[in-house]
């Protein structure tokens, strides 16, 4: 996706472009162009309350570009008039095209906030989100496979190539950012008067080595958190694959009993005002609960109804899954 707002360059993919900062970059367009600080919001992406978390840095930033796949230059038409209040903001919310509680409620969120919005992650149509979806859907080795070993080598080999497929597209939104700042000053062109802007990229968890592999040593580029969070095991476990480190058979276990029963919690806490880093700290916990060898166990009886063994084996130690979001928490600080 090549932008004009570069004439006869490159940004971004040369070696003499990879070594400027953001703003001179900026500045090599337009030696005007107001000093742009860039914040990195990592964080979860599950619940209404995730959005609760962004919101002080959300609130005095200019610009927002947010992870959002799978759109196309209508959406961002839409969710742009719902930022000025153009619309109103039932028909945004109902209009624009997802079920998430948290991309809803970031939508209502972002109402009549005066943010300019850019997208720069994967379209509609794109091959490269044609690929992640279907790695995604092929990595549940739980319900797909029998044998414990199989399973664990199916998902370690599955998240390999999630991972790959991450990369390429972290790439891609380095090489897209600085065009996408151009691309709103050229259609706001009241952008360009201020002295400064504040850019937010807000991406999930998993993605923040995009800021420390990128823009680290960019002084006009900050993570809004200190320092990065690998929460849960699933997190853990990509981030030792980038490294290019083989991780041991415990973290690929638990990391699929994660992802198995993440699927089965956050629907049902997803209007309940737990935040998505809360939900997969419960998780963790929970988890931690068994040995491997436990676990294995679990895994050879879900033909039971792995939901209905695991509050067995629960139990058995004298817990109960949370079915409250006070019993979550208590669990949590237990």
């Amino acid at each position: 996706m090549e932008d004009s707002a570069f004439p006869n360059t490159e940004v971004g993919k040369d070696e003499e472009e990879l070594e400027l900062t953001l703003n001179e970059k900026l500045k090599k367009y337009n030696p005007e162009f107001p000093e742009v600080e860039l914040v990195f919001y990592f964080g979860a992406h599950f619940t209404e309350a995730d959005v609760e978390d962004m919101k002080p840095i959300l609130d005095i930033s200019d610009i927002f570009i947010p992870e959002i796949v799978g759109y196309g230059e209508d959406d961002l038409s839409l969710l742009q008039k719902g930022c000025f209040g153009l619309i109103p903001k039932e028909e945004i919310i109902n209009e624009y095209p997802t079920n998430s509680p948290f991309y809803r409620a970031l939508i209502a969120e972002l109402y009549n906030s005066d943010k300019y919005i850019g997208f720069i992650d994967l379209a509609r149509g794109d091959p490269l989100l044609g690929e992640t979806i279907k790695v995604i859907n092929e990595s549940d080795p739980i319900k797909n496979e029998t044998d414990l070993d199989q399973a664990k080598i199916r998902y370690l080999e599955n998240t390999k190539k999630l991972v790959n497929l991450i990369l390429k597209r972290e790439k891609m939104i380095v090489d897209r950012l600085p065009k996408e700042i151009v691309k709103i000053t050229k259609k706001f062109g009241n952008l360009l008067g201020k002295e400064q802007l504040r850019c937010l990229v807000f991406m999930g968890t998993d993605h923040n080595s995009l800021y420390y592999e990128n823009f680290q040593s960019d002084p006009d580029a900050v993570p809004f958190q200190e320092k990065a969070e690998y929460p849960g095991f699933n997190s853990k476990l990509m981030m030792l694959i980038r490294k290019g480190k083989e991780p041991g058979e415990s973290l690929i276990l638990r990391a699929m009993f994660e992802i198995e029963i993440q699927g089965y919690l956050v629907p049902k806490f997803r209007h309940s005002g737990i935040s998505g880093k809360d939900m997969i700290g419960y998780i963790k916990r929970l988890i931690n609960i068994f040995s491997d060898a436990e676990l294995g166990n679990v895994f050879e009886r879900k033909n039971e109804g792995f939901i209905n063994v695991w509050r067995e084996k629960m139990e058995e130690k004298g817990f109960k899954l949370a079915d409250t979001k006070e019993g979550l928490l208590k669990f949590i600080k237990k």
